[in-house]
């Protein structure tokens, strides 16, 4: 299009010279009469035809400069919003990974939670509860108390018959295992030291409890006529001690 344009802006001047002739013309036209002047009308008619391309072809020009420019401009509109984009798409991706990683770390805290709640270590269970039955090292009574708080549990606390048959079927014969039954506040008022409460299950010895020499105020199952029953001892006598868990 350019190419036109510079071919048709050669033409103009010699066109205008055509025009300045038959301006000639036209003062010549007494001279000359009529033949002059209609022997340059068809020149000054493409002249004017020429002319009014060209202002059609500015026009055209300029439409084409302002084509250009909303050209370049959504063009660069088209990159920042392409930019913007990719800069939201990371931003996501960077919020996808945060929340993945969220979403891991919960559920790695969930695993190690049931994994805390079913490995009871070194409780075991018994029936239908979980027990730690010490049978190696003896300690009395107020060392076996605090030994079970380190395993996480406190000194075993019998609610009923079945927990009771449950628990001595796995003692050993001869030996004494101490449980939370005490008195150290009130003889005769036995409580339970993981509930401060009174005990609500007993199954003492025949005569027991008795105070022996008024100096046995902590409970045990204790070995005697080949059973394992409830007795009231010396807190700072050794025996195997009992466990159970905080969590049940």
């Amino acid at each position: 299009m350019k190419t036109i344009l510079i071919g048709i802006l050669l033409s103009v001047p010699t066109v205008l010279g055509y025009k300045e002739n038959c301006e000639d013309a036209r003062e010549a036209e007494p001279n000359c009469g009529n033949y002059c002047f209609k022997a340059v009308k068809p020149i000054l008619d493409y002249t004017k035809f020429m002319q009014s391309q060209m202002e059609d072809l500015k026009q055209k020009s300029e439409y084409l400069d302002k084509l250009e420019k909303w050209d370049k401009q959504i063009s660069t509109r088209l990159e920042e919003q392409d930019k913007r984009l990719k800069e939201s798409e990371q931003q996501m991706e960077t919020n996808f990974n945060l929340q993945d990683k969220k979403i891991e770390q919960k559920l790695e805290d969930l695993r190690r939670l049931i994994e805390a709640k079913t490995d009871r270590r070194p409780f075991q269970k018994i029936g239908f509860k979980y027990y730690y039955i010490e049978q190696s090292t003896n300690m009395n009574w107020y060392e076996a108390l605090h030994k079970c708080v380190t395993l996480g549990g406190h000194l075993v606390s019998i609610k009923n018959l079945s927990e009771f048959n449950a628990i001595i079927a796995k003692l050993q014969p001869e030996k004494h295992y101490w449980i939370d039954l005490n008195d150290l506040g009130t003889e005769g008022v036995f409580l339970s030291v993981t509930t401060g409460l009174k005990a609500t299950y007993f199954n003492w010895h025949p005569s027991n409890p008795d105070n022996y020499q008024n100096l046995e105020h902590c409970g045990e199952l204790w070995w005697y006529n080949n059973k394992h029953l409830m007795n009231d001892n010396k807190c700072n006598t050794k025996k195997f001690f009992i466990c159970e868990p905080n969590n049940q």
